[in-house]
């Protein structure tokens, strides 16, 4: 599976390349505005996926890769806005109203990553809020943090690690994992997932939710850690609940 994911993305990447390269060969024979803006766009886009495959990294070199593909993808929207005035003139006044904005996008991107870096501990500062909030709660209520994620590779290892940051950041409250996409519950994936917020002494938040959806999670009861939690969603009235005795 991993395999033709992998020949998929090489296949979209090398389809996007040889588009690019024929829409500048083709602006290269008619140098006119029309393909100039045709070939900006599709290379620009070629661009983000290409680099797309480098996310997930830290540091400064990741932080770039983001940069430029934020960038890439900008550049990539307004050679196609450029491409359709071609057809249909914008006014003048929406030309630079749009220009701006893309500018503009673009500069807060690459500031919100100058200021993450430039602020020492500023991920420290939010654990501590949030570890201040739950300590606030913590008579009152179990805190219960929740994260949507999909099951599939790309992600899974970027979401386990968070988890377990919550676990290290929070080492004195009971906390809790409820998941959002029936993957992580599926066949051998299960005792899997199961196993891993059992190292972690994270409780398994059961959900008691309506079968038949393609958001439903499977109705699997289980205990990690000396917490056990159940959520109710409530009864569908679609789709009829059983009795429990």
């Amino acid at each position: 599976m991993n395999q033709a994911l992998f020949v998929l993305q090489l296949a979209i990447e090398l389809a996007f390349a040889l588009l690019a390269i024929r829409t500048v060969v083709s602006w290269v024979r008619q140098p006119d505005a029309r393909h100039g803006n045709l070939a900006l766009a599709l290379s620009a886009l070629t661009l983000v996926i290409v680099l797309s495959s480098l996310f997930g990294g830290s540091g400064v070199q990741a932080q770039l890769f983001t940069d430029a593909a934020l960038i890439m993808f900008l550049v990539s929207g307004y050679g196609l806005l450029m491409f359709r005035d071609s057809f249909v003139p914008l006014s003048p006044a929406t030309t630079r109203a749009v220009t701006v904005a893309i500018v503009v996008i673009g500069l807060l991107g690459i500031m919100q990553e100058l200021y993450d870096d430039m602020i020492p501990g500023i991920t420290d500062h939010q654990a501590g809020y949030a570890r201040d909030v739950s300590e606030r709660l913590n008579s009152a209520a179990e805190v219960v943090f929740t994260r949507p994620a999909r099951n599939r590779e790309d992600i899974e290892a970027v979401t386990r690690e968070l988890i377990a940051e919550a676990r290290l950041q929070l080492p004195d409250f009971r906390l809790a994992v409820e998941f959002r996409n029936h993957r992580w519950l599926d066949g051998d994936e299960c005792e899997r997932t199961l196993g891993f917020l059992e190292d972690l002494d994270l409780a398994f938040v059961c959900v008691d939710e309506p079968q038949g959806y393609d958001s439903s999670m499977p109705p699997v009861v289980a205990a990690t850690s000396d917490l056990a939690i159940v959520r109710f969603h409530g009864a569908s009235a679609t789709i009829p609940r059983p009795r429990i005795p």
